[in-house]
């Protein structure tokens, strides 16, 4: 498993082109694997351009471990273990030159037409803030085109702890109160998000 560390120079790079992501694109990428009978995992990599370099980030289910102490501790915590778990549980979003985590989000899904939930989304809440929300705005768009590549409906659904972060996801990150009868459910609040509309 991949481990980031804090670089020298702590200067914000430019956020990555989310719609640089695409349904092509996704769907000459994504691969799917069992583990066991049942029991589906993806895997997943793209390098996405930002404003001066063609592949300043790296979208990826390849494991990797949060060590910083810039995440929500529940966040980190639930990325770090299903990480460690299995490949496919978890998208990152890396910044390849300065080697850094920039956000991350942990699903469950339990076959491939089945809806996908978010389990925890982990953004920076350093001087990275600002753009490591662009890149889950990212990975939340990698995970809608997923969901339309293997023949579900490409909605997202997020099992919000509730509080602040409920709150941001949907302020910030536009999901919604999910229906009542809406599949799975963790604890908290299930949120629902519509795929993008240009896709």
């Amino acid at each position: 498993m991949g481990k980031g560390t804090r670089p020298g120079d702590d200067r914000p790079p430019s956020p990555p082109a989310v719609a640089a992501v695409t349904l092509a694109s996704v769907r000459a990428r994504l691969r799917t694997e069992e583990l066991r009978p049942g029991d589906t995992t993806l895997i997943f990599t793209q390098h996405v351009p930002n404003a001066g370099e063609r592949s300043r980030y790296l979208v990826t289910t390849d494991p990797y471990e949060l060590t910083e102490d810039v995440w929500a501790a529940r966040a980190r915590a639930l990325v770090n273990r299903l990480a460690g778990e299995d490949r496919g549980r978890v998208l990152f979003c890396l910044d390849r030159l300065q080697n850094l985590p920039m956000a991350a989000i942990a699903v469950h899904f339990e076959g491939k037409t089945a809806p996908f939930h978010v389990r925890a989304i982990a953004e920076r809440q350093d001087a990275h803030a600002a753009h490591s929300a662009e890149c889950v705005r990212l990975l939340k768009r990698c995970q809608h085109l997923f969901s339309l590549v293997l023949g579900g409906k490409g909605e997202l659904f997020y099992d919000a702890p509730g509080g602040a972060q409920e709150a941001r996801a949907r302020d910030v990150y536009e999901f919604r109160s999910a229906p009542r009868q809406s599949g799975r459910r963790q604890g908290g609040t299930l949120l629902l998000q519509d795929p993008p509309g240009d896709v």
